[in-house]
């Protein structure tokens, strides 16, 4: 057993009563823990006790073997953020992942969003979270890499070119549409050493040289005509940031898809809807592979009752689908294979001797 110090009160050694009611009083002019305090002793009760002792600790708390590590990391939002997650409902976990992610822009409020909309369906997962949560990660990773984008240039002594106002004419250009002063393209290598030498970063964070005012240093603009900018233009400028945010919310949510299905099998019982679901898949994968390429992974439905074919020759014309199963009609669940024998015609048909 490990000594634990105490104050030992001799006074009140058989004086039950004023024993009991010195902590009445305590208790009653004692101020509340608030969020923070409750997140520091939970780090502090956790940290220094044995594994197995950690797993009935955690588990009468109700958190996970991560409790620590999780609390240490809440502590870093401010005390009015901690009581508004904790008036919300988020857990511990979850207060601790909206400290990983608060400097994204609007983080606290979309993930309040998230767990409300988790609520409201009132089954106990948090797929509305995991998806915004994955997302604003995406979003957070993306403002790392440019902010050391950023510092590389910087590093480098290279001035990155800020966005001009709309009423305000822009004069620097990139390289590639520039020349020297002789007609020769111009490079980041025979540019380096201009004075207007700088860089712009595109989508993917990338510098894209430019001369901050090529007509102030001798540079000419290479002869192209010139296309006048048109509606379809910003329209297709909004398509092109549209598909982007896009394509940046599909790859985020892939994960927690993932572990949703994972889970989602590890499951003692399925769902109803995830059963319905993998039988109309299967009644519909015939028909669905039928039509498709003829790789050694989607390789044309054969019928049952068909002989095999040599692989040299080409592949047999897969037998028309039935409408209501989606298997093919000879090899239906509820008909028997038909028979590739021609049956007499009835007309010709004579009873047997």
């Amino acid at each position: 057993m490990r000594p634990v110090k105490a104050f030992v009160r001799e006074d009140l050694v058989g004086r039950d009563g004023w024993t009991r009611f010195l902590p009445l009083v305590e208790n009653d002019h004692r101020k509340g823990m608030s969020e923070r305090d409750t997140l520091r002793a939970q780090e502090l009760a956790l940290i220094d006790i044995s594994d197995v002792d950690r797993r009935t600790a955690t588990k009468a708390l109700g958190v996970s073997r991560h409790a620590a590590k999780q609390a240490k990391t809440a502590q870093k939002l401010n005390d009015a953020t901690l009581r508004r997650t904790a008036a919300a409902g988020m857990d511990l976990e979850q207060t601790a992942q909206l400290a990983e992610v608060e400097n994204v822009r609007d983080a606290e409020n979309r993930l309040m969003r998230a767990l409300q909309r988790d609520q409201v369906e009132g089954t106990g997962g948090r797929g509305h979270w995991d998806q915004e949560m994955a997302l604003l990660r995406s979003e957070q990773a993306d403002t790392d890499v440019r902010a050391k984008a950023e510092a590389e240039l910087k590093k480098a002594g290279i001035p990155l070119l800020g966005r001009v106002p709309s009423y305000e004419k822009d004069p620097s250009l990139p390289l590639t549409e520039l020349t020297t002063g002789l007609g020769n393209p111009l490079t980041e290598d025979n540019h380096k050493n201009c004075p207007g030498h700088s860089a712009r970063l595109d989508e993917e964070h990338r510098p894209v040289w430019h001369c901050a005012d090529p007509a102030a240093y001798g540079h000419k603009v290479r002869p192209q005509p010139k296309k006048p900018k048109t509606e379809q233009d910003e329209q297709k400028a909004e398509e092109r940031a549209r598909i982007v945010a896009c394509n940046r919310a599909w790859k985020a949510a892939a994960g927690p898809r993932q572990e949703f299905v994972k889970r989602l099998v590890r499951g003692k019982t399925l769902p109803d809807e995830a059963r319905l679901f993998a039988q109309r898949i299967m009644l519909d994968l015939p028909a669905s592979t039928a039509s498709g390429p003829t790789s050694s992974a989607r390789r044309p439905w054969r019928c049952c009752s068909e002989p095999r074919t040599p692989r040299t020759a080409p592949p047999p014309r897969p037998p028309p689908a039935s409408p209501r199963t989606g298997w093919p009609t000879c090899c239906s669940p509820r008909s028997p294979p038909r028979s590739r024998t021609p049956s007499a015609s009835p007309s010709s048909s004579t009873p047997p001797g």
